[in-house]
């Protein structure tokens, strides 16, 4: 396994390469993600794996290294210090995975990256993960209104967003 961009004691995150694309691209398709997220193709997850600006990253659960999920940061250069959380996706959903991984991001936002802000949007309806993003301490900041096209319906995006005075690692 390549060296950590962060770990805990369950996962690790370490840098998305070319030949994790099948799993990735598997996870956004999957019938219980695909609702959720812009698919991308193989292509841009190669610009993205290959930006200065943006991370993609494997999640590995630690004993048996197996890849669990992915997530994509944008805006590392930002200058206002301000970090978009653009894709987290766990394969295997129930265990605390998501839960885990969220503190690790928060983590590498607020005391490497030294953030001052870590945002995302989440699709409305998209009850579960709006829960676990308000439990892991993130606030509601507004709504754009059928701001995308899932099935060929329009959906609202949430924006939420944690700021570094909020960050606790408790």
């Amino acid at each position: 396994m390549q060296t950590p961009v962060i770990e805990s004691e369950k996962i690790a995150l370490i840098g998305t390469v070319e030949t994790d694309l099948d799993f990735v691209t598997a996870l956004e398709t999957h019938p219980q993600n695909r609702s959720y997220v812009m698919i991308y193709t193989k292509e841009q997850h190669l610009e993205v794996i290959a930006s200065a600006n943006e991370q993609h990253l494997i999640i590995i659960e630690k004993g048996t290294n197996e890849k669990v999920g992915f997530v994509i940061l944008g805006g590392l250069n930002n200058q206002h210090n301000s970090l978009e959380l653009r894709r987290i996706i766990i394969d295997k959903k129930g265990k605390g995975l998501g839960k885990e991984t969220l503190q690790l991001i928060k983590k590498y936002c607020f005391e490497i990256l030294q953030m001052n802000r870590l945002w995302l949007d989440v699709v409305d309806d998209n009850q579960k993960a709006i829960y676990i993003y308000a439990s892991a301490g993130f606030k509601n900041e507004g709504l754009l209104r059928e701001a995308v096209i899932f099935d060929d319906k329009y959906k609202n995006l949430k924006i939420m967003a944690i700021l570094k005075s909020e960050y606790s690692t408790e």
